[in-house]
């Protein structure tokens, strides 16, 4: 049954993972842009954030691929790739901005003794910056990128792994997500789940028969 959100009964838990773009960071706009720069050149249409969010927390390669074949792109799966992570670096990536609630959680966490991961489906060179940069990363007992791992979500692998590191069985976690991509994923992995929709917090504690 699903527990009403509290802090206390989320620390209860004791092993919390987070999801970053969307949950941690409001960073998902700036990956829509540098997909729009990378893409247009060959024929992409502009790709809104919106739309976006319903493929967030797929590989890079893997939307790049579903672009190429959908829209019959000039430039193969691996060159689009290559040109929206360079684009994402270098001009949209320091505009990423955090969300000082999800922030302020992860501390309150942290203090309170809780087990904390980053489960996420960008790189560690797109990922481990920002965490640093908002004060995360030392709050974390490990970070699990999309580089570390063979199969992307969907998959429950990547919070699977972060499962293991933290030293828990996938029933003791709750996981911080905010796309469908990530909830198929959280609940393919046998785990609790809290729906986040712009840095707050939209849903119950629920069970992984309820998502």
């Amino acid at each position: 049954m699903a527990v009403p959100f509290s802090f206390e009964a989320l620390a209860a838990f004791k092993y919390v993972i987070f999801d970053m773009d969307g949950t941690l960071l409001d960073s998902e706009p700036q990956h829509a842009k540098a997909w729009n720069a990378a893409g247009k050149p060959y024929g992409l249409p502009d790709i809104s954030e919106d739309f976006l969010s319903q493929i967030g927390g797929i590989p890079t390669l893997d939307i790049a691929k579903r672009f190429c074949a959908e829209y019959h792109l000039d430039i193969t799966p691996e060159e689009l790739k290559d040109q929206k992570s360079q684009a994402y670096r270098e001009q949209f990536m320091p505009q990423a901005q955090c969300f000082p609630y999800m922030v302020q959680l992860i501390d309150d966490l942290a203090a309170h003794g809780c087990h904390l991961a980053v489960a996420t489906g960008s790189v560690w060179a797109e990922s481990q910056p920002l965490l640093v940069k908002y004060g995360v990363m030392d709050k974390l007992e490990t970070l699990v990128s999309a580089d570390q791992i063979t199969h992307g979500k969907p998959d429950p692998e990547t919070y699977l792994e972060a499962a293991r590191r933290l030293g828990a069985q996938p029933h003791q976690c709750v996981v911080f997500e905010d796309t469908p991509i990530g909830f198929k994923g959280v609940k393919a992995a046998g785990m609790h789940l809290v729906k986040v929709f712009g840095g707050r917090v939209i849903s119950e504690i629920l069970e992984p028969e309820e998502i």
